[in-house]
């Protein structure tokens, strides 16, 4: 990830792709020195580089104590050293990796990182809503506890976990990074015979990735069940595999707010493995309440 980080109090800051320093309150390295202009520099992503320009600072910018002209850029590399307005206050640039979209609190003491097509917001360890990539639409959506979703653009504030959050994408591009080339993904399951264990291994990119046996597997192995059994009926992929939700709360003897909570539970799982397009795993049909499993390679065994 993209790091700049203070070298006097030892802050890292994550990067976003548009980046404002200044001591106006809506800049996004917020700096209250009064040598520092209300809206002093951006650092910006350019697709290969970062590129900071001067936005005609009354006291300057600098990288690597050379002062730049009044509205003029300078491309960056790792390890360069940056000032705003005075050259007592260095700023590195520690990583200088392409950013990804992620949500930033509007008091700036926490940022959230997409992993690929979804950011999970957890209060006290649990997911509480998540930005989603729609890859029909191409919007972000969020998507709360109880599955309903509305789009988020670049640069919005909204409420969600007890945080205000503020979006942030990427300016060149309407997909995420991993998003683009999304490689097959095929789940194996491992049943017990008294279906109290079930264990999940995923195949993705030559890996194999254990997803392990977490609670809410079950969920996904009867989403599974319904996915095989409309392949074998010779149902169209694009129709297979679909249950209600009120289906499946009354088949896993549940509630709604713990199968959602659940369908979170799972993505947030599959993001921290490394599984690319996690918000796949589990599809949503928002209008009609259904969910079903997003993978078609699935195959089930019985354990001994």
């Amino acid at each position: 990830m993209a790091l700049l980080r203070d070298l006097q109090s030892g802050r890292a800051l994550v990067l976003e792709a548009d980046l404002t320093i200044g001591r106006a309150r809506d800049c996004g390295l917020y700096a209250s020195a009064q040598h520092v202009s209300a809206r002093h520099a951006v650092l910006r992503w350019l697709g290969s580089h970062w590129q900071l320009r001067d936005l005609g600072s009354r006291n300057g910018t600098f990288v690597n104590g050379e002062r730049l002209r009044a509205h003029t850029t300078r491309a960056l590399k790792c390890g360069d050293e940056l000032c705003f307005g005075s050259i007592r206050e260095v700023w590195r640039l520690e990583d200088d990796a392409a950013p990804r979209p992620m949500l930033v609190t509007t008091d700036g003491d926490e940022t959230l990182e997409a992993s690929g097509d979804l950011i999970t917001i957890n209060v006290e360890g649990e997911p509480a809503a998540a930005l989603v990539y729609d890859n029909k639409s191409g919007v972000w959506l969020l998507e709360e506890l109880n599955g309903s979703r509305s789009p988020v653009e670049h640069g919005q504030v909204f409420s969600a976990g007890n945080r205000v959050w503020r979006f942030s994408s990427l300016p060149s591009a309407t997909v995420p990074l991993e998003a683009s080339c999304e490689p097959p993904l095929a789940l194996r399951f491992r049943v017990s015979s008294d279906e109290e264990h079930v264990d999940i291994t995923a195949f993705e990119s030559g890996r194999e990735i254990v997803l392990g046996g977490r609670g809410h597997n079950y969920l996904l192995l009867t989403l599974a069940r319904s996915r095989i059994h409309d392949r074998e009926a010779g149902i169209k992929p694009a129709s297979s595999g679909w249950r209600y939700a009120d289906d499946l709360v009354s088949d896993l003897r549940t509630s709604n707010t713990q199968l959602n909570l659940d369908v979170f539970r799972v993505r947030r799982h599959c993001a921290r493995l490394g599984l690319h397009s996690p918000t796949t795993i589990i599809e949503r049909r928002v209008s009609s309440k259904q969910l079903r499993i997003g993978v078609e390679n699935l195959t089930i065994e019985s354990l001994r």
